[in-house]
């Protein structure tokens, strides 16, 4: 309005001094820069109009924006998929975050597994499935239900283990994240088994086996080995038939075909 009431006045200004030029009481000149005047007035009304248009533009883009993002804000609920704890955030309040972003850290009690380590020469014997007893460092005195989750298919080449995971059968109520614990896995019993007590098993040149008593002489018999057990025992597969005497404890080195006789009993 500024911008054409400025327009109009020069204007005016124009028609009063052709006026005067038509009776020879202004010059020109003098018309000719009123004329001047009259032309800067018109472009700034020109200006005037885009810039309100540019702004027209821009306030409505202003509002299709705030309606997009009163609308996101509207449907953003961030939903855990279950009942959880809380165990750190990743995200501060008023940070803009992208998409696939965490936002916070959620553990659910009941899916806590324990990490262990099998040697890979007893590993052979864990499946999934298999009970367990968990003891924890922060409760030593009691034990939990556990059964084996996962058998990870990766070894550790340099410590030679693998990692089995156990899960809680029936999770106590406290349970605190990275604590150490001690797993016990328990084999599905193998009915018939032959097994020879851990103590006699030997290895020589690399191949384990026991010191067999053959017509009174220790001949070294390799052997497949299987399970451990707590209790001492150690599955044999092959190598050995029932009845054969092995050799638990020698006070000698013993070497093949060497004499031997059983102190206090077979």
């Amino acid at each position: 309005r500024e911008a054409r009431s400025r327009e109009e006045l020069a204007l005016a200004n124009v028609a009063r001094y052709r006026a005067l030029a038509r009776t020879n009481f202004v010059s020109t000149e003098a018309v000719q820069a009123r004329q001047s005047e009259a032309n800067v007035a018109h472009a700034g009304v020109e200006a005037a109009a885009a810039g309100l248009a540019a702004a027209l533009r821009d306030a409505e883009r202003a509002q299709r924006e705030e309606a997009a993002a009163a609308k996101q804000l509207a449907s953003l609920r961030l939903v855990s998929p279950a009942d959880a704890v809380v165990v750190a955030r990743e995200a501060e309040p008023g940070s803009a975050v992208a998409a696939g972003q965490a936002v916070l850290r959620l553990v659910a009690p009941e899916s806590l597994w324990v990490r262990a380590r099998v040697d890979q020469a007893r590993a052979g014997a864990v499946a999934v499935g298999q009970r367990a007893d968990i003891v924890l460092r922060s409760r030593p005195h009691e034990r939990f239900a556990g059964r084996v989750a996962r058998v990870e298919i990766v070894g550790d080449a340099v410590t030679e283990e693998r990692i089995v995971d156990v899960e809680f059968v029936a999770p106590p109520a406290t349970l605190a994240l990275r604590e150490l614990a001690e797993v016990t896995i328990r084999p599905a019993p193998v009915p018939g088994a032959l097994a020879v007590p851990t103590a006699a098993v030997r290895i020589v040149g690399g191949v384990p086996g026991v010191w067999r008593i053959a017509d009174g002489r220790a001949r070294f018999q390799p052997i497949a080995v299987g399970a451990r057990t707590l209790d001492g025992f150690t599955e044999v597969h092959a190598g050995l038939a029932r009845g054969d005497a092995v050799i638990v404890h020698s006070n000698a080195q013993l070497t093949a075909e060497q004499r031997v006789r059983a102190r206090g009993g077979a």
